[in-house]
């Protein structure tokens, strides 16, 4: 069965993943470049933010605590090179040295869960590629790098300071000299097609070229996923293009292998595994990268090409991939609501309601707000051109009162939200609900009628059982993207 994880990859990694048990990962972490990326909703100007590139001391000292101390028999390989990190960058570039401890942990991890056969493909950018790969020769040995995998591609913007930057790495090491490579193969190109070869021996021709092509070196061109017309084009900010992912899961693994991607983002690794009848682990801190993978999967590998309806879709579904971290009962849903402190995954609860019910999340910066997330609901300006008006979301998570349905609609009276969410974990009282009965509802120029304020429960997101919201899901769905020799040969799951 296909697993997909929801929470902090070190502990899934930890206390999920057994020793041993995967033919290949791949990874995409953030590269430290100290840019917020936000995923750009399809048709809106609406951004939810995915994740937060950068890194502060504050997240690191409880891994170095457990590199050090709680856990230091597990992580003694990188000890040495943790602490000549230290010294050179803490009082230089903190957040770098935040990043590597970030990743040096979850290095050791990923070699412990690989089989003796087993590689790794770690994609990094030139900012950091090569403090990764002192971390990656640390932990898998320098005899085992494989190769510095050079992708280039061509895209907008130049520079009259430098050249171009162009290019990404990807670091190709094996778990021991008894891993697994299948060798890959690109197309001719047209002027050698042209020369009218002529096959003789097995798979040779007369100039002595290859039947199936040039052999692949370990620099590739493919363009990135640019297009907005492009049908695998999910609007994720870090997206890769399929056949990038297509060429290294086809080198690194076989059919029935399983991939491992424990920063999944928008899915490209999990659903090219997919395709390629491999199994999966998929990995993601993130709830609206979870539910873009299975939207992305449910769209690709079950409506469209099995033709089940949404109701068969979704149970086919279930039944093929086993989704850990996400509330599946309203005991789930109090768990995620009160994590301890100590705990990587913030304000997850929040984010989990806000994006089930199609909302967008917003981080808080300083003292509260009084909301956690938002929508827009479309109308008309006085020049009668569509525009989109922002609506309110709150989220909680303990007792609840007519006061808070009141203060709530005091911040949307200072927000001009003319209509919200309002979303509880316990269950709303009699007077909340005869409060906001009593509220006047909004009507567009369009003639859509809004209540005042949706009261709607965890239950009611749980048993899938929800109001009319105002609220269209407005993420892009992903089309069927097949491998090229896979076009005639349709894989269903």
């Amino acid at each position: 069965m296909n697993e997909l994880f929801y929470g902090d990859n070190l502990d899934i990694l930890r206390d999920h993943i057994d020793d041993k048990c995967v033919d290949m990962i791949y990874i995409d972490p953030p590269f430290n470049s100290k840019k917020d990326y936000n995923i750009i909703y399809d048709g809106a100007s609406a951004q939810a933010e995915v994740f937060k590139d950068t890194w502060s001391l504050s997240g690191w000292q409880m891994e170095k605590k457990m590199i050090f101390f709680d856990d230091a028999q597990r992580y003694q390989k990188i000890h040495n090179i943790i602490s000549v990190f230290e010294k050179l960058l803490i009082n230089t570039s903190p957040s770098l040295f935040a990043y590597l401890v970030h990743m040096s942990i979850r290095i050791v991890e990923l070699h412990r869960v690989l089989k003796p056969t087993g590689t790794l493909f770690l994609h990094c950018d030139p900012t950091a590629s090569h403090y990764l790969k002192i971390i990656l020769d640390e932990v898998f040995g320098r005899n085992n790098f494989l190769n510095e995998i050079v992708w280039c591609y061509t895209s907008g913007g130049v520079s009259s300071r430098y050249f171009g930057r162009k290019h990404d790495v990807i670091l190709f090491y094996a778990k021991s000299n008894k891993y697994k490579f299948n060798t890959q193969y690109r197309e001719y190109s047209k002027k050698t097609k042209q020369r009218g070869l002529t096959k003789v021996k097995g798979k040779y021709f007369a100039s002595g070229l290859r039947e199936e092509g040039a052999v692949l070196q370990d620099w590739w061109t493919i363009q990135p996923v640019l297009s907005p017309t492009a049908k695998e084009r999910l609007h994720y900010p870090t997206q890769k293009p399929e056949m990038l992912l297509e060429q290294i899961i086809r080198a690194g693994s076989n059919e029935n292998d399983v991939v491992l991607d424990a920063f999944c983002g928008c899915g490209t690794t999990v659903a090219v595994a997919q395709q390629l009848k491999r199994k999966w682990i998929g990995i993601d801190i993130t709830f609206l990268s979870i539910d873009l993978i299975r939207q992305r999967l449910l769209d690709s590998f079950y409506r469209d090409i099995q033709g089940l309806n949404e109701k068969k879709a979704k149970s086919q579904f279930d039944k093929d991939v086993k989704i850990f971290g996400i509330p599946r009962d309203i005991e789930g849903a109090r768990q995620l609501a009160t994590k301890t402190k100590g705990d990587r995954i913030r304000k997850e609860f929040e984010k989990w309601a806000i994006f089930s019910i199609g909302g967008v999340f917003t981080e808080k910066k300083g003292a509260d707000q009084g909301f956690d997330g938002y929508f827009y609901l479309q109308d008309l300006n006085k020049k009668k051109n569509l525009y989109n008006i922002k609506c309110l979301i709150q989220v909680k998570s303990g007792k609840v009162g007519v006061k808070d349905i009141r203060d709530f609609s005091h911040v949307m009276d200072r927000e001009q939200s003319p209509t919200g969410v309002f979303i509880t974990l316990e269950p709303p009282t009699g007077p909340m609900m005869k409060e906001v009965a009593r509220m006047k509802p909004f009507t567009t120029s369009l003639g859509k009628v809004c209540d005042r304020i949706y009261l709607v429960t965890i239950q009611d997101i749980i048993d899938g059982v929800l109001p009319q919201l105002p609220i269209q899901r407005i993420t892009k769905r992903a089309q069927r993207v097949l491998p090229k020799v896979e076009q005639n040969n349709i894989f269903n799951p």
